[in-house]
């Protein structure tokens, strides 16, 4: 709906939210580049999910995550005690509230981040297609992996359809 000069009113006599029928949203076509697929933001969304026990996990406790989604981009927040079964593998949590898009052919990585535990960085790849993190044990930044239990916290962010 476009507002004309005869039906406006000012921003300050509104109260509320704006809403917009499905599919539907605020076109910024007039400012898009040159290989824009779309100009339209029609999605925003605040939450929190869940990281789930997945491969290489076998203990999973003190567990909540926060996600911001805009358009298909989604941020996510987490921390969680984890306890690997192996240091030689990596570990895998569940739960992410949008399944990773495969959006970069030819990779099984679609976005990375970092995950924090102790003194250690560890880096953190989604998958494409799926809705898990990979956490790498088998290559620690700095010291020497370990399969005790650790608190660990992280971001990513990535593309879903």
């Amino acid at each position: 709906m476009a507002i004309s000069k005869a039906n406006s009113k000012s921003l300050a006599q509104f109260s509320g939210n704006l809403a917009f029928d499905n599919g539907n949203g605020i076109d910024f076509s007039a400012t898009a580049g040159g290989n824009a697929s779309s100009s339209v933001l029609d999605d925003y969304e605040e939450g929190t999910w869940t990281p789930t026990a997945s491969t290489n996990v076998s203990a999973i406790t003190s567990e909540n995550g926060h996600y911001t989604k805009i358009g298909n981009l989604v941020m996510v927040n987490f921390l969680a005690d984890l306890d690997p079964t192996s240091s030689s593998t990596s570990m895998v949590i569940g739960g992410l509230p949008y399944a990773v898009a495969d959006v970069i052919s030819g990779t099984g990585v679609e976005a990375t981040g970092v995950v924090f535990e102790d003194s250690s960085l560890y880096v953190m790849m989604p998958l494409g297609g799926s809705s898990t993190i990979q956490i790498e044990l088998d290559r620690p930044m700095q010291g020497s992996a370990s399969a005790s239990n650790k608190i660990y916290r992280g971001s990513v962010t990535y593309m879903t359809t």
